[in-house]
């Protein structure tokens, strides 16, 4: 069960990163760029494991948790 409840997590997060990346602007891309040279940041799910949100939607509508932005 565990096993398949990771998979579809995966899933959402890849996903919102796909619908979200047209969307982006200059100003969450910069920030993504920030995220990606991060320890925290999960490149597998795209998300921050501080926070542990999706990163392409945070960095639209959010700041940093440690702010680096």
């Amino acid at each position: 069960m565990f096993r398949i409840l990771s998979q579809a997590e995966r899933f959402a997060y890849r996903t919102a990163h796909k619908i979200a990346a047209p969307i982006m602007t200059v100003e969450s891309k910069a920030r993504l760029d920030i995220c990606k040279i991060c320890e925290h940041y999960n490149s597998e799910l795209i998300r921050c494991n501080k926070c542990k949100c999706a990163l392409s939607i945070k960095t639209q509508v959010s700041h940093c948790p440690i702010g680096k932005w």
